[in-house]
């Protein structure tokens, strides 16, 4: 029952979420990061749902975490670092704004700003590769005063 129910979810998702909006940097970004609220949402369920941890719940997060994040917006066959995800989104479209957008031929960087729920600000930038004719991530890093930290 619970596979028929992810199966259906994840289709439902990249269903609803997919359209023309890898066609410009600034709109697969945006894209991106409300994909990735949703994706984090329905990871911390999961997780939350799980009263005596057996690990499905981290496989299925895993699971969504490939079909519906990195499969949409990095190239085929990217590897990401570890998931992540908890009660706060590390990205959602209510508290993420695009603070900068510089694209230089097929290359893009669009600098982020996410307020959390306690109002810590964290930087973020999304690197972006233009290939054959649409958009894809290359990284998103988390930044501060003393470096950039992979988080894709």
């Amino acid at each position: 029952m619970s596979n028929k129910i992810l199966t259906i979810f994840m289709a439902l998702f990249s269903t609803l979420s997919y359209g023309n909006n890898m066609d410009s940097p600034k709109s697969l970004v945006q894209s991106f990061i409300a994909d990735f609220e949703k994706w984090n949402d329905e990871a911390h369920s999961l997780s939350e749902a799980e009263v005596e941890y057996t690990g499905e719940a981290m496989k299925k997060a895993k699971e969504l975490y490939q079909n519906n994040i990195l499969s949409k917006y990095c190239f085929k066959g990217f590897v990401g670092e570890p998931i992540a995800f908890g009660s706060d989104s590390s990205h959602d479209p209510e508290n993420e704004v695009i603070h900068s957008e510089k694209v230089e031929g097929n290359k893009a960087l669009i600098t982020t700003k996410h307020t959390g729920s306690f109002g810590f600000v964290s930087d973020y930038e999304y690197r972006l590769t233009k290939y054959e004719g649409r958009w894809y991530l290359e990284a998103v890093d988390y930044v501060d005063s003393e470096g950039k930290y992979p988080g894709l």
